[in-house]
């Protein structure tokens, strides 16, 4: 239905004690063996407590761009898919507001950070007319 179980599990939360769904609706489910099964656990991909520098915020959340390469702004995200988690990570440039640097990866370490940017440098220096392939390693 498009939802996460994150989403669903809220939702579940805060309707547990409403008529959502009938007294008569939850025994029938009982009584057919309908049950929600958890099949993976919550995984904490943040580390806050950490003795690393934490580097200042350039933009302090300004946003705009006048003119294209001025401002990248970067993040990481994770996707769950069938053969396990994939990690993500994107440059964005400020000004198109478009994705310009977006490698994958089964593990989230520095390196997905570092290709990302690397990524980013190339596609967005690159000669237009250009056609040789790109590896990034």
């Amino acid at each position: 239905m498009g939802g996460g179980l994150s989403t669903l599990n809220k939702w579940g939360a805060a309707h547990r004690d409403t008529d959502v769904v009938s007294a008569e609706d939850r025994e029938l489910a009982r009584e057919n063996g309908i049950i929600v099964e958890r099949t993976r656990r919550y995984k904490v991909t943040t580390d806050s407590d950490h003795t690393f520098n934490i580097a200042p915020s350039l933009l302090d959340r300004d946003f705009r761009a006048d003119l294209p390469n001025q401002k990248w702004a970067g993040d990481i995200s994770y996707i769950w898919t069938r053969e396990g988690w994939l990690y993500l990570a994107v440059i964005l440039d400020l000004h198109f507001r478009r994705v310009i640097g977006w490698p994958v990866s089964d593990r989230m370490k520095r390196v997905l950070a570092i290709l990302a940017l690397k990524m980013a440098i190339v596609l967005r220096f690159l000669p237009q007319r250009s056609r040789q392939p790109i590896l990034f390693a």
